[in-house]
């Protein structure tokens, strides 16, 4: 909840508040071996808002990893994780045209973000197939 509460603090709010820096800071100091609470949020404090919620993206990515939680991420922001392994770096390209890491061949498209109506749905109520008013 503390990373949620983070990035929706910074998302509404347009910058990043004490609140937020504490929440996240409060993830990483528990996780960290040589860095304590108020030097993690000191420094985050001082970062702009998009290296913020990237920085928040990341957390995410590392606590999240084998819980099933990243593609919901991934969707919401349409970013991806691409991760260098010649420097360890970690950066977020958009993830509409993103290669996929387990299929080198394969790559994203928008039709896989959208979601199937049930048959059972389309059946009871057949205007769920019919393009939007506008």
């Amino acid at each position: 909840m503390y990373l949620i509460a983070a990035e929706a603090l910074v998302e509404a709010g347009g910058a990043v508040t004490d609140e937020a820096a504490g929440y996240l800071a409060a993830i990483q100091a528990r996780a960290s071996l040589n860095r304590d609470y108020e030097t993690i949020k000191t420094g985050l404090l001082a970062l702009p808002k998009e290296a913020f919620i990237e920085e928040v993206l990341k957390e995410r990515h590392r606590e999240l990893l084998f819980e099933c939680k990243i593609w919901r991420d991934c969707f919401r922001t349409q970013t991806y994780l691409k991760l260098d392994e010649a420097t360890d770096n970690v950066s977020f390209i958009p993830l509409i045209g993103a290669q996929i890491i387990f299929d080198p061949w394969v790559r994203y498209q928008e039709s896989d973000l959208y979601w199937q109506v049930p048959m059972s749905a389309w059946q009871r109520n057949p205007g769920l197939l019919e393009p939007p008013l506008e």
